[in-house]
């Protein structure tokens, strides 16, 4: 992708190279005007994630993160509270080095499917529904949908897919909520909402989705909402995460696990917390993975699975699972380029990747699939275009 074309997305790090190139600061990123009635709230950031992802079927099972959104387990420990962050050490790096392939990967999901919507296609914002059923991708044709956007954040809440906010580049980012049954968007029109913005963060707790954080295009958030299928209510936790946008978010048994992303200074964060319904709590494990924004988390029994992100160096591709205690590198014989602005999330016990932004900046519709040990590439004749921080979740 040439840089002009690259310029539309928001928000995208760039290679060294390509930030020296494009005239770039000290910091590395990509200028979006956030633009509409909030002001021209200019600022720099790192990649994003379509809100982590990740699902499971059942009643008040969660997306994705991933997005994001993650789903709900029927297992996992509780992380203990503590203080302090360690980024730790990852591997990966900017060029995707020891990337491998296999084909063939299939995955029995029955009549349940995942769900994908939107993203940035090279500048555009399509507004198309795609399922994806563990082997086929097949394009749907609702009566109605959201309108064109990237970086909505998404999990599954019951039976239906919850899709909050996101935006256009240079315009002002959304506050409206849909809900998607596996055939058609519905808006909800609640009293209340969280504020608009972009790149923030969902998964299921219980019986309901918790958000957080994300940009307004003037700066990042730090607010916590949960959402009961029909309201939102703001939960005023005694000291949540420090504001962030392009985190990853899961779900691990009565707990959402929230790691890294972007603050404010466009600092690349690496600090994981959980929230169980009414306390954030900071975990301090060593090793972590390292600082980085736009990575994927999503569930797989009883781990959150996160793969990839972005930080000063670039694109990353490595493998980490977290248990609600430690964080564990899976070394993997094969594995996604690396990438970040990708949509991961769960269908049938196995962790499905798709699309986001590589090392070299273009945009990729490659599908994935991680049972626990290995990746494995899955091929299929049909898929979205090449997109990047789209919203994809499951649907029963």
């Amino acid at each position: 992708m040439r840089l002009a074309s690259l310029m539309l997305l928001a928000p995208v790090v760039l290679a060294p190279c390509a930030w020296a190139c494009a005239g770039g600061g000290s910091t590395p990123g990509i200028t979006w005007d956030g633009g509409g009635s909030s002001g021209d709230g200019a600022y720099e950031s790192g990649a994003t994630s379509s809100s982590g992802s990740g699902n499971s079927s059942g009643s008040g099972s969660g997306s994705s993160s991933g997005s994001g959104s993650g789903a709900s387990s029927s297992s996992g420990s509780d992380a203990s509270s503590s203080s302090g962050s360690d980024a730790g050490s990852s591997s990966g790096g900017d060029s995707g080095s020891d990337v491998g392939s296999s084909s063939g990967a299939n995955i029995d999901a029955g009549s349940t499917s995942l769900v994908f919507f939107g993203g940035n296609v090279n500048g555009g914002y399509p507004t198309d529904t795609w399922t994806f059923d563990g082997s086929t991708w097949t394009q749907l044709s609702p009566s109605s949908a959201p309108s064109g956007r990237q970086g909505s954040a998404v999990a599954t809440l019951g039976n239906n897919l919850v899709l909050f906010g996101g935006g256009q580049v240079g315009t002002s980012p959304l506050n409206d909520t849909w809900t998607f049954n596996g055939k058609s968007w519905t808006q909800v029109m609640g009293a209340t909402s969280p504020s608009a913005r972009t790149y923030a963060t969902m998964a299921v707790q219980g019986g309901q989705l918790v958000l957080f954080g994300g940009t307004t295009g003037n700066g990042a958030l730090s607010d916590t909402w949960t959402f009961d299928g029909m309201y939102w209510i703001q939960e005023l936790p005694g000291t949540p995460p420090t504001a962030r946008q392009s985190a990853a978010m899961a779900s691990l048994g009565n707990v959402v696990v929230l790691f890294g992303g972007l603050n404010q200074y466009s600092a690349f964060l690496g600090d994981t917390w959980t929230f169980d319904g009414t306390t954030w709590n900071q975990v301090t494990t060593t090793p972590s993975p390292s600082a980085r924004t736009g990575a994927t988390m999503g569930t797989l029994g009883n781990k959150v699975v996160l793969f990839g992100g972005s930080n000063v160096n670039g694109a990353l591709y490595d493998t980490w699972t977290f248990d609600g205690t430690s964080w564990t590198q899976v070394t993997t014989s094969t594995t996604p380029a690396a990438r970040s602005a990708a949509s991961m999330a769960t269908i049938a016990g196995t962790i499905v990747l798709f699309a986001g932004l590589d090392s070299s900046e273009s945009e990729l519709d490659d599908t994935w699939a991680f049972e626990g040990t290995n990746w494995s590439a899955i091929t299929t004749a049909n898929a979205p275009p090449p997109v990047v921080a789209g919203s994809m979740a499951f649907v029963p």
